[in-house]
């Protein structure tokens, strides 16, 4: 069985290994649903599953195929902004997406059915354009 601290050097290798050390808070953000973003906080379940994600992108940085994902999911959260999916955190005096509403609405009706993680990077244009949509319809609705 492999410790937790060797799940958390693993995890760090690939953020290292991805190019995405700089975006550790965003994820962390995104794997603990907006609980966190510092990687002490991640729970057992959510480092598991932040290190398999990593470990699908890890290779595909060499292509720019990652960070052409992270440009697609950065536009959505860009969207939840001005969707009003956010919550206000009195401490960092500021707003944040709501990341449990966001992978609630993706779960149920986002066309894979799959939390914003969990799309790969040929998923995520369609995905990007549905949730484009459902902006315009709300924002025209008003």
């Amino acid at each position: 069985m492999i410790s937790l601290e060797a799940k958390r050097k693993q995890m760090f290798l690939l953020l290292n290994k991805s190019g995405l050390m700089n975006h550790r808070k965003d994820l962390v953000l995104s794997f603990t649903m907006g609980r966190s973003e510092s990687t002490k906080d991640l729970k057992v379940t959510e480092l598991i599953s932040l290190i398999e994600y990593l470990k699908t992108f890890s290779d595909q940085n060499s292509t720019g195929d990652f960070m052409q994902g992270d440009i697609m999911r950065k536009r959505i959260l860009s969207l939840c902004h001005q969707y009003g999916w956010t919550r206000y955190d009195a401490i960092k005096n500021s707003n944040f997406v709501d990341f449990i509403r966001l992978n609630n609405w993706m779960e149920k009706f986002s066309y894979l059915h799959k939390s914003l993680n969990s799309y790969k990077y040929n998923e995520l244009p369609k995905l990007v354009t549905q949730f484009e949509n459902v902006i315009v319809s709300y924002l025209t609705a008003k």
